[in-house]
């Protein structure tokens, strides 16, 4: 038996599960602390297509979240602290819907990053400064560094030529006459990119300004009109809003999303997405 699954018979064998179904108490979905606010946004969205009046989705509470909790009353409305969970709970579950195509689909996340942008009078600030900011030929390249190179386990899965992929995607822009002004760099590692990139990019390449949290950049990506996204579910889900907003947005993407068992994974990829493999 699985970690999860022994959390789940143990939580349902503390709440009255067949009861809580009967008396329409939430569905919850279990959480992990370690991950980030991509992988939450699967979640969300299975709460948001699954939340119904006398049938209740919840996301279960992680202290990460709260940055985005506030940002969007939408996802505030969707997450319960697990310890404030009625006594009665209709299932808790495990297992995250996160393939596209296959546990959602487009019209579905469509529908949903539109809600969230239009919970959120603030993000939509940010939204209008990102576009004010990003003009009509910047290319947003996104790059995760973090902790994908800091274990060697987890380099072994998720690292990327980075240089190669992003040299490559300004050729594949170029061959298909997109237009193309200017890098501007959305990263967690942001001195690297200026230190590394240049050697590929022949545009001015420079960072987002005036940036103050995560959710900036968030914005940026949503804003962006041409993408170059990173192996990470928060560019991906950048990508998704994006897209929803603006369905003719040029989105390229790497090669993989992590290397599983030696087969490149892209189950999470929209397949309206151009791969771009250096």
């Amino acid at each position: 038996m699985t970690g999860a699954a022994r959390v789940r018979a143990a939580l349902r064998t503390h709440a009255l599960v067949p009861l809580g179904r009967l008396f329409g108490a939430p569905r919850v979905q279990l959480t992990s602390p370690l991950t980030g606010a991509g992988n939450h946004l699967y979640d969300w969205l299975w709460a948001y297509r699954h939340d119904r009046p006398g049938s209740p989705a919840r996301v279960q509470h992680q202290p990460s979240m709260d940055p985005w909790l506030a940002e969007f009353p939408l996802l505030d409305g969707l997450t319960i602290p697990l310890a404030d969970a009625p006594r009665l709970v209709a299932d808790f579950r495990g297992s995250h819907e996160d393939m596209f195509g296959q546990h959602f689909t487009r019209a579905e996340v469509d529908g949903f990053c539109r809600a969230l942008v239009a919970s959120s009078s603030s993000f939509r600030e940010r939204l209008s400064r990102a576009e004010d900011e990003l003009g009509p030929g910047a290319v947003v390249v996104n790059v995760r560094r973090g902790d994908y190179y800091a274990h060697d386990f987890l380099e072994a899965a998720y690292a990327l030529d980075i240089e190669g992929y992003v040299g490559a995607s300004l050729h594949e822009l170029r061959e298909r006459g997109i237009r193309a002004d200017e890098v501007v760099i959305v990263s967690d590692d942001v001195p690297w990119c200026l230190q590394h990139l240049p050697a590929v990019v022949d545009l001015p390449l420079r960072p987002l300004a005036h940036r103050t949290s995560p959710l900036d950049d968030f914005a940026a990506l949503a804003a962006g009109r041409t993408l170059v996204l990173a192996n990470s579910t928060f560019s991906f889900w950048g990508a998704h809003v994006a897209t929803a907003l603006r369905p003719d947005t040029v989105v390229l993407a790497p090669p993989y999303h992590l290397i599983d068992d030696g087969v490149p994974d892209r189950k999470r990829f929209d397949p309206a997405w151009q791969v771009i493999d250096p």
